[in-house]
């Protein structure tokens, strides 16, 4: 018996919908089923169906449909093989199946309370399509924690600063918008940021990784096989840590360990945190912090902190740190590499090779025109000895 209500819901065990004089659109949009075991088939509009208590069979058919098994054991069917459909699990629970064929007969379909998915050519537990894909892009403007499986896991964030977690497999993991985390765990793992600054975490490692957002072929260990796409920063481990960036500007975090940090091109931030650690700003105007530990900040040539593009040591700790330019050539008029020679917060006299500190800023003339080709400033210091550098 058909129970009407006035809200084009159709209450009741219904097999298929009414068909008037043969017409494929059906009089009826929208089907509750009743607390037996119930079979309901949707048309071509957008259909809810709902198949209350039971052990329910929901086919949704054209249209992009709301299919809700409810309590018991519930099948909803597709007409296609699974390959056709792109299967999104939503933080709220439900999934999203989205029909990839040419017209997509089977629409975009939202699924909830529904324990088997049946495709053409298999029949697939809500728990094997578990690890597929987490997606809370459309959902949620909240800053989330997503953790996939120890199978191959694709995992979307949302619209906030999320934090993904692949575990093991080799997943993919999408940040979207937001300052996002992103933490494959082992396997090689695909990594996309999206809008925001979005780090790749290796926080969680068993040993002291290489991480490259450039060359990510010289990753190992726990990054090796890992591969990014807009991702600007890197999260080391509490073990010694080489991480790497590339030429947009990065923030590179390297937790404990004695790590080394390498900015690259850009306008970087680097943090060396706990342990003693190899800090390497290399072009751009960077920002860098030793952190804890005895830290070195290394410079490789006198254009890694031009004076219309100084780099900042923040926290520099007199005693303990120090500033290594013995990779740079004091006195380019001569062959070889020359040491500079410190002379405290004196001005240059055309001497090729001199240092001085003054104002909370380090000079180098390294051709003796009397003019700095090389500056840095160190925060918060007055004076600077010859003990605090490796000339």
């Amino acid at each position: 018996k058909l129970h009407y209500d006035g809200s084009k819901v159709a209450v009741g065990n219904i097999a298929n919908a009414l068909l008037y004089k043969g017409d494929s659109r059906s009089l009826i949009e929208n089907a509750v089923g009743g607390s037996g075991n119930d079979t309901l088939t949707g048309n071509n509009a957008a259909n809810t169906l709902k198949g209350g208590v039971g052990t329910d069979r929901l086919a949704g058919g054209r249209g992009n449909d709301i299919l809700d098994g409810g309590t018991g054991t519930d099948t909803v069917v597709f007409s296609g093989a699974r390959s056709s459909y792109n299967i999104s699990k939503l933080s709220d629970g439900s999934f999203q199946v989205t029909d990839l064929r040419s017209g997509t007969p089977d629409g975009k379909d939202s699924v909830r309370g529904t324990e088997w998915f049946q495709f053409s050519d298999k029949l697939y537990s809500a728990a094997e399509l578990n690890g597929d894909t987490v997606s809370l892009s459309k959902v949620t403007t909240s800053n989330l924690t997503v953790q996939g499986t120890s199978s191959n896991n694709s995992l979307s964030g949302g619209a906030g600063h999320d934090r993904l977690y692949g575990k093991g497999g080799n997943d993919k993991l999408y940040g979207y918008d937001g300052s996002d985390i992103l933490d494959g765990g082992t396997g090689a793992d695909y990594l996309s940021g999206g809008a925001g600054l979005d780090y790749a975490s290796y926080a969680y490692v068993t040993a002291g990784s290489l991480a490259d957002l450039m060359y990510a072929s010289s990753n190992s260990r726990d990054a090796y096989g890992d591969r990014y796409s807009s991702v600007e920063g890197l999260i080391g481990s509490k073990y010694a840590d080489n991480l790497r960036g590339n030429n947009a500007a990065n923030t590179i975090k390297g937790g404990g360990g004695n790590d080394k940090l390498y900015g690259r091109g850009g306008n970087d931030k680097l943090y060396g945190g706990a342990g003693n650690d190899l800090i390497y700003g290399s072009a751009g105007s960077d920002a860098l912090y030793g952190n804890a530990g005895a830290d070195t900040f290394v410079f490789t040539s006198v254009k890694d902190s031009l004076p219309g593009a100084r780099d900042t040591i923040a926290d520099f700790l007199r005693g303990s740190d120090h500033i290594d330019l013995r990779i740079i050539d004091a006195n380019t008029k001569l062959a070889g590499n020359q040491a500079f020679s410190f002379i405290g917060n004196k001005e240059f006299t055309g001497g090729a090779g001199q240092l001085k500190f003054s104002a909370g800023i380090l000079s180098a003339d390294v051709n003796g025109d009397k003019v700095a080709e090389f500056q840095l400033k160190v925060s918060g210091l007055s004076a600077l000895a010859k003990t605090d550098f490796y000339l």
